[in-house]
């Protein structure tokens, strides 16, 4: 197991959160699973995994990944184009739809 993410729909409830935070936490020392204490974050309104920005009703991939993707797709082939495309699609219509113009 790599990343670990708890969230709610109803941020108001933020104790609620840190409770579960910290329960996890207490779970990890108790099973000698080492948290990375680089990586943890407490709950927050918008948070960064996966190169993913989540946040309520937001999903967008992180400005340098799009910018990568976008290099890496202007050197690719049709075929490695599309599945950016494809990829970037399941994240942000949004984004795709820039994508696409770009290419």
């Amino acid at each position: 197991m790599d990343d670990i993410i708890i969230s709610d729909n109803n941020f108001v409830i933020r104790s609620e959160l840190n409770k579960s935070y910290d329960k996890l936490h207490e779970a990890a020392n108790r099973s000698g699973f080492e948290l990375n204490m680089h990586k943890t974050l407490s709950p927050e309104n918008k948070i960064t995994a996966f190169n993913v920005e989540l946040s309520n009703n937001h999903l967008a991939i992180t400005n340098d990944r799009y910018k990568r993707f976008l290099d890496e797709a202007l050197m690719g082939s049709d075929t490695t184009k599309e599945g950016m495309a494809n990829y970037i699609s399941s994240i942000s219509a949004t984004q795709e739809a820039s994508f696409r113009a770009l290419l």
